[in-house]
């Protein structure tokens, strides 16, 4: 049996609020902690700003893997290079259609409401596409930033629910 496997690393594009957090938590723990010698609420606020710094900082660097196996495609989120955690698995063989965001044959499915999963970078000038599945009546549209590559093992698994226009 002829099984095809990629795998594709997407990072996501810092905002500039992912900065800015990062940023003034960085500054603010140690001069909190500078102040706490002199009042003891600046070490509360010390504590409370290291701890942002532990649950909050790695949340901003963000890059999406995903793993093409056999038509499955599982797409994972990495934080801070270090800790991975599953966030989506589908076939192409289930998805109603494959093609690039902009396009006209997602236009009939518009007008439903849909549940939109970004799981791109953000970044202007890359290819985006969307997946359209229908799960219990709910209409979801998984965006992916697929290259040449994944595409066409897309488009090999399903032929006729894969677009490039």
């Amino acid at each position: 049996m002829n099984q095809q496997c990629y795998e594709l690393l997407i990072s996501k594009k810092r905002s500039l609020s992912d900065i800015c957090i990062k940023l003034s938590l960085y500054t603010l723990c140690p001069i909190l902690l500078l102040l706490g010698m002199f009042k003891f609420i600046f070490i509360i606020g010390a504590i409370i700003a290291g701890l942002g710094i532990y649950f909050i900082v790695p949340k901003t660097s963000v890059e999406y893997e995903y793993i093409f196996v056999a038509g499955d495609i599982d797409v994972d989120v990495i934080y801070s290079k270090s800790k991975r955690k599953k966030l989506k698995s589908f076939s192409i063989k289930d998805c109603q259609i494959v093609a690039p965001l902009d396009s006209h044959r997602l236009d009939s499915y518009k007008n439903n409401k849909i549940n939109y999963c970004n799981y791109g970078s953000n970044n202007e000038d890359s290819k985006v596409y969307g997946c359209i599945e229908i799960v219990k009546g709910v209409t979801n549209c998984y965006i992916l930033e697929v290259d040449d590559k994944l595409l066409s093992l897309m488009k090999n698994c399903a032929p006729s629910k894969v677009f490039n226009d």
